[in-house]
């Protein structure tokens, strides 16, 4: 990819003019600001739906970053956190107040650009997914250096498991559009649109009344607009605050046993139930988007659709028999 840095005429302002856009932007690390891009530079960039909604600043990522930073409690990391403050704040935060001159408003160069027909940009969208060079959700709402640190480090696995079926949802999510939420296969089928009101919904219940989290009321968790990018944007509301909740948790209260339904369960048994029920219904999300001719997301592992330089689908025999590489 062709980079430049350019001064706007009308504003005096530099920024970094690039040959590319979508995925080659995120996949190199001289043009991938994360969540710090503006709602301008996404529309530009053709960005929108790779990466969460939320717009957030390079000194509030570095703040984010700094609070798990915090969240360290033996002596050691408390060393490890006095050593490591300087280059943190210092050093970090110089990086960021140059990156923010630097490449606060990059841009394609377009004077050769010509007028996307429906096929290009579905060439486009193909070519977006098949730039991956390993199995990352490019539409991660959730990255992984935002995942909260477990207090019991033994349970860190329900955090990081969390996050990633999550961005999963939201990947699966985001490739439908506004006119796609009536679709359903069958009459008697859940449609697209009631399929994501019914993942808020019972996700809320599920915490709540099973895994007794603090859950905003049932009446306010659907969201005003109806399209896909505002349940995505309500999803990332509602699994922030759960994350957070659950990483200080014990092993007493994971452990604990607790109604679910008509029996008693350990709430960690209830939380990994919940974990499937949700994957059950990106199964049918992405079942959806198949029959409706669409492009079918990675979730755990290659598609159709979407590969990436050694991928090993197990399709075969031979790749079932494999041991584990020493």
């Amino acid at each position: 990819m062709e980079i430049s840095i350019r001064i706007d005429t009308a504003t005096g302002q530099k920024y970094m003019a690039v040959s590319q856009k979508g995925m080659a932007v995120l996949l190199d690390p001289l043009t991938n600001k994360g969540t710090a891009f503006t709602n301008r530079e996404r529309d530009e960039l053709d960005l929108h739906g790779l990466m969460p909604p939320i717009v957030s600043t390079m000194r509030q990522q570095l703040d984010r970053t700094y609070e798990n930073f915090e969240a360290k409690t033996t002596n050691l990391e408390r060393f490890t956190l006095n050593r490591l403050r300087a280059t943190i704040y210092k050093q970090t935060a110089v990086r960021a107040r140059d990156v923010s001159a630097e490449f606060r408003l990059p841009r394609l160069d377009t004077h050769n650009a010509v007028e996307d027909t429906s096929l290009q940009r579905v060439s486009r969208r193909h070519a977006r997914f098949n730039q991956r060079i390993a199995m990352k959700y490019s539409k991660s709402i959730i990255p992984e250096g935002e995942i909260p640190a477990a207090s019991a480090p033994q349970f860190q696995h329900i955090l990081d498991t969390y996050a990633s079926e999550t961005n999963k949802t939201y990947s699966t999510w985001m490739l439908f559009s506004n006119e796609d939420l009536a679709f359903r296969p069958h009459p008697r089928s859940g449609s697209v649109e009631e399929i994501m009101k019914h993942q808020l919904l019972s996700e809320r219940r599920f915490f709540s009344e099973f895994l007794e989290l603090p859950e905003p009321a049932a009446a306010s968790v659907l969201p005003a607009e109806t399209t896909p990018p505002a349940f995505g944007r309500r999803l990332v509301e509602l699994v922030q605050p759960r994350l957070k909740f659950m990483a200080l948790r014990d092993a007493g209260w994971w452990l604990e046993r607790r109604p679910f339904f008509d029996v008693e369960k350990e709430r960690i048994w209830i939380f990994w139930r919940r974990v499937l029920h949700s994957a059950h219904h990106r199964t049918q999300l992405t079942v959806f988007l198949r029959l409706m001719g669409k492009l079918v997301p990675s979730t755990y592992g290659p598609t159709a659709d979407v590969t990436w330089s050694g991928a090993d689908p197990t399709l075969t025999v031979d790749a079932g028999s494999r041991k584990s590489r020493q």
